[in-house]
């Protein structure tokens, strides 16, 4: 047994406990995140992540109403025109479809629902498949340092990066490999059936080390682990179904981790909106380098930059200091 006091430094004596239990019944699969733990930024986590998504917000398109969405990560005003668009969202409106996808008054997209008529619960729901875009969402924010805009939101929506993770995994950035959203997938997805014991114990020791540690670097995570947990069982469910599996494995959790800690280095922010759906959307993405212009007050000399997409009609003409407003295309 590796003793772990070099790697963790000023570790509790259970914390170490827990990796030394775990190791011995599962070995080294996990020594990946385990080994790379004490230092959790190396593993793509960090303050601004673990903020973001301390409460159980959905994803802006599918926020109830424009005062339901993490104004941290998302920016009012012309946001909400994206909302026009998201029937398009082909890989969305399959699972939306084919997944349970619960509100308060209960499944929305079953016909026939209760104990009496047979009603069976699934492991995988459409909450589940939505964590692609919470997340989604939060990196792009994270790596540009600034909430989103409508343009910043077209290529977390429609860049097909949530085709790639669900279809390919941990290996989502393999160019040549080809992806295709089918009905048959995500049918076979909410069939999933529930772990067994072996399986469940698993998720639950590791769950238990990842989460005291990053309890011990951030705080209080509120609902970033369930968070998390959720988006982790989608990635396991989808690796089931890939390898035509009714029930999840260890090795799809193993598959479902890799892929999540890679997703977390990632520069989302390379993934842009595919100009064909943009075309039929009517829609056109200026270039990443493509500066809208300035508003400029005429008295105190202050400015402000326009985000790509944003118009000088969508703000008002007054400065804070009672100046007037002016547009100009460079300083």
């Amino acid at each position: 047994m590796v003793s772990l006091q070099n790697i963790f430094q000023s570790t509790d004596r259970n914390l170490e406990s827990l990796i030394d239990e775990f190791r011995e019944e599962y070995g080294s699969i996990l020594d990946f995140v385990i080994f790379t733990l004490d230092n959790p930024e190396d593993l793509g986590y960090d303050s601004i992540l673990i903020n973001f998504t301390k409460r159980a917000y959905p994803p802006y398109f599918d926020a109830d109403d424009l005062f339901s969405f993490d104004k941290a990560v998302i920016a009012g005003g012309n946001t909400k025109k994206i909302r026009k668009y998201v029937n398009n969202m082909y890989l969305r409106d399959i699972a939306k479809k084919e997944l349970i996808y619960w509100t308060s008054e209960g499944p929305m997209n079953r016909l026939i629902y209760g104990i009496f008529e047979g009603y069976r619960s699934a492991y995988i729901e459409y909450a589940h498949f939505s964590r692609i875009y919470l997340f989604l969402e939060r990196l792009h924010s994270r790596t540009l340092g600034r909430k989103l805009e409508f343009n910043d939101l077209l290529n977390v929506y429609f860049s097909g990066l949530d085709e790639l993770i669900t279809f390919n995994l941990d290996k989502f950035d393999d160019k040549t490999l080809k992806t295709e959203a089918t009905v048959e997938f995500f049918k076979k997805l909410d069939k999933i059936r529930y772990p067994n014991q072996h399986v469940l114990d698993f998720q639950y020791k590791i769950r238990e080390i990842i989460r005291s540690i990053l309890l011990r670097n951030y705080g209080n995570l509120e609902s970033f682990g369930r968070i998390e947990e959720e988006f982790l069982a989608y990635l396991a469910g989808c690796s089931a179904v890939k390898h035509k599996r009714n029930q999840i494995t260890i090795d799809d959790y193993l598959t479902a981790y890799k892929t999540y800690y890679k997703l977390l280095k990632t520069d989302v922010t390379q993934y842009r909106a595919k100009p064909e759906i943009l075309k039929e959307l009517g829609l056109e993405l200026p270039p990443q380098n493509h500066q809208a212009g300035y508003l400029v007050c005429d008295k105190c000399s202050g400015y402000y930059q326009l985000q790509t997409g944003a118009s000088a009609d969508d703000f008002g003409d007054v400065c804070e200091c009672g100046g007037h407003l002016e547009f100009r295309k460079e300083l």
